[in-house]
Order: C-alpha cells, then structure tokens, then sequence
C-alpha cells in the first residue's frame, strides 16, 4: 500500500470537467498534453499526460486513453473533449 503524507488527495477515478492544455497538429488534430486538477479548497496542480495509449473520435466527442503519474504512480485515465460544448472531462465513459 502506499501512502502519500502530508499531500492532498487526487481522485482520478471520478468524471469531472478540467481545464486542458492542447497541441494542434497540421491536420488539425488535438492532443491533451496537461490537465488542471482543482482540489475542493480552491488550489489546483497540473499534471502532465505522459502517453496517449488510445484514440476514439466521434462526431460530437474524442476520447484519449492514456498514462499519466501523480505521486510517483503511473495511472490510466481517459480523458474526453467535447467538440460542440467545448469541453474536457476525465473518466466519461
């Protein structure tokens, strides 16, 4: 088991809108490359996506499979963008 003193708690495993940083490539494709994660106190901390594993697009949404590491664990999460509202979500399956 491994515990994380003194640290705040990042729960990736429930869906939430985040802020995103993106990269476009030349045929206009996004790529998630950090996330803003806000804790309930009002601090944040960003955390960069290590790997895109997998990519889903649809015609309202993409999702991105991929690896991110907090607190020295490496994770897989998904992350969405919602192409008409203009959104990103993490874990909406």
């Amino acid at each position: 088991m491994h515990t994380v003193p003194s640290q705040k708690y990042i729960d990736l495993s429930s869906s939430r809108k985040v802020p995103v940083i993106a990269s476009f490539d030349v045929k206009g494709d996004c790529i998630p490359l950090y996330f803003r994660y806000n804790f309930e106190d009002g601090t944040y901390t960003d955390i960069s996506i290590d790997r895109i594993i997998k990519t889903e697009k649809g015609s309202s949404k993409t999702a991105y499979t991929c690896y991110v590491t907090t607190y020295d664990i490496r994770r897989t999460i998904k992350i969405v963008y919602f192409k008409e509202q203009g959104f990103w979500a993490i874990n909406v399956y």
